[in-house]
């Protein structure tokens, strides 16, 4: 049996490729996977659900006041809510004095109508209201993640009502 050599060449060089290129995929993809391992985890409260959070403030008494209000829709069954569970408590003890933080849970029907007025469409969602000249902003989700990066944000949607 003659072996053509061209055709073993050919072979091995596709192999070689595949190999090479196998190789190259399986660091970059190690490499990714380490960069996320490493990268810091956001909080997630698997004890604290949102309707547990007690901010002393309801919606009535927030739209009735002089300071803006920072309304917080939530749902307990919400992963996204509960990890932004843990920095509520901090935000309240910081911004007390200016703003009223309320939190409004989906899943109690005397909250319906507020969610209608506010076209909530997903978890969370996180208005700060001025109550005297009706002016909103949406607080970005992505600033969830820590509390300096959600205070930050508080900072700047209470600047945005005023």
């Amino acid at each position: 049996m003659k072996i053509n050599k061209d055709l073993v060449i050919g072979i091995l060089a596709v192999l070689l490729a595949i190999s090479i290129t196998s190789n190259v995929f399986l660091s970059q993809h190690s490499t990714a996977e380490s960069a996320r391992a490493a990268a810091p985890q956001p909080k997630v409260s698997e004890g604290l659900l949102p309707s547990k959070i007690k901010t002393g403030s309801t919606y009535a008494e927030a739209m009735a006041s002089d300071k803006p209000a920072m309304l917080v829709f939530f749902a307990d069954w919400c992963g996204f809510c509960r990890r932004l569970a843990p920095h509520i408590p901090p935000a309240v003890k910081k911004f007390k004095k200016q703003v009223n933080i309320v939190m409004l849970n989906n899943e109690s029907s005397e909250n319906a109508a507020i969610f209608k007025e506010y076209d909530v469409q997903g978890f969370p969602t996180v208005y700060m209201v001025n109550p005297k000249t009706k002016a909103k902003a949406q607080l970005s989700n992505a600033q969830f993640g820590t509390d300096e990066s959600f205070f930050a944000e508080i900072e700047k949607q209470m600047a945005a009502v005023k």
